[in-house]
């Protein structure tokens, strides 16, 4: 956040120091005022930075809401697998005297959390669905348009005298779209890599000395533990470190192309 914030200021720098004797907008665009005259250049000057501004804390909302809501799944995660790990054996020292007295209270309470587990389980399942299709649509244009900011911005980096402000604010904005494309691809990599550690735990826990009915459970979660959670930008594109380089990779591809061609 402070990182945009920072990269909007320097844009609205840009004509203050770059442009300096000649009256210009943060932007080349149109707007409806003559920024000849001081009160409409005002009033356009400041509606600029105002958009830009709005526009970067809309896009550290959203990416704030979904990120956050992905690393609440993996939390939830692993409250499972300390639950399944909390799973008391006959050989365990926090076993009461009665607990061992009273064998079938002692495999129906482990029974019982593990169904706790399985439920708790599904609606993990269920709310990540909910997550991505609710911004599938905006990680998905957030992945295919940072190709090509990634690759303009540095294109545009080549171009521009490394003394200006302008240069400045582009290689800020870079770090900015680079970090936050990195970011997202964290998030579903660890949502990924922690529902995958899921499965393993199932294996530690003293399932052997457990009643028929939870090895049976046991084995059905099993073998749907072993899809991993994945987070898919467009219900194609899983968030992930690779999927990360691959991004990186491809926008070096296409300017260097570009390079060359200039």
């Amino acid at each position: 956040m402070v990182s945009s914030q920072t990269t909007c200021c320097l844009w609205a720098l840009k004509p203050l120091f770059d442009d300096a004797g000649s009256k210009k907008f943060p932007f080349d665009m149109w707007m409806p005022v003559n920024p000849e005259r001081p009160p409409q250049y005002a009033f356009g000057y400041a509606f600029q930075l105002l958009t830009i501004s709005m526009s970067a804390f809309i896009y550290f909302g959203v990416d704030s809401i979904a990120l956050s809501m992905v690393i609440f799944a993996c939390a939830q995660l692993d409250i499972i697998k300390n639950k399944i790990l909390n799973i008391k054996s006959h050989s365990s020292e926090q076993l009461t005297r009665r607990q061992l007295i009273n064998n079938s209270d002692y495999l129906e309470d482990n029974l019982r959390k593990l169904k706790n587990c399985v439920k708790q389980h599904q609606c993990i399942i269920t709310f990540t669905e909910m997550v991505e299709n609710a911004y599938h649509t905006f990680l998905l244009f957030q992945l295919s348009g940072s190709v090509g900011i990634i690759c303009m911005s540095a294109l545009r980096i080549l171009l521009i005298d490394w003394h200006s402000m302008q240069f400045l604010s582009i290689f800020l904005y870079l770090s900015v779209m680079i970090s936050q494309l990195f970011v997202s691809c964290w998030c579903g990599h660890e949502l990924t890599a922690t529902s995958e550690h899921l499965h393993s735990v199932l294996h530690e826990c003293a399932w052997y000395e457990q009643s028929l009915e939870f090895k049976k459970i046991l084995l059905v979660a099993m073998m749907r533990m072993e899809r991993p959670l994945v987070l898919r930008a467009g219900h194609y594109i899983s968030l992930s470190r690779p999927t990360f380089v691959s991004i990186l990779r491809m926008s070096y591809s296409y300017f260097a192309v570009l390079n060359q061609t200039t």
